[in-house]
């Protein structure tokens, strides 16, 4: 279940929770406990958006980045290779 999609069941949820019947002392403490998972998700999103805005966390990275230059780098080691080139 993605982030947005737990927040807005949170969120559900404590729209709904005084209409539930729970005791006062119960009601109290689901209210908290949902408080503090919203407030974690939300700080934990906030400092994964941070992150990946200062560069720092490189979560969608070309996996392919390597093999394009060390394909370039044999070109190049090709080309200035005085054999292949006589061949030419």
């Amino acid at each position: 279940m993605s982030k947005n999609r737990i927040v807005l069941t949170i969120g559900i949820l404590l729209i709904i929770l005084p209409f539930l019947g729970f005791p006062s002392r119960y009601e109290n403490f689901f209210v908290i406990i949902l408080g503090l998972g919203l407030i974690v998700l939300s700080v934990s999103n906030s400092i994964k958006r941070r992150s990946l805005k200062d560069g720092s966390v490189s979560h969608y990275r070309n996996s392919f980045s390597e093999e394009a230059v060390s394909k370039i780098d044999i070109k190049s080691t090709i080309d200035e290779t005085p054999e292949l080139n006589e061949k030419a």
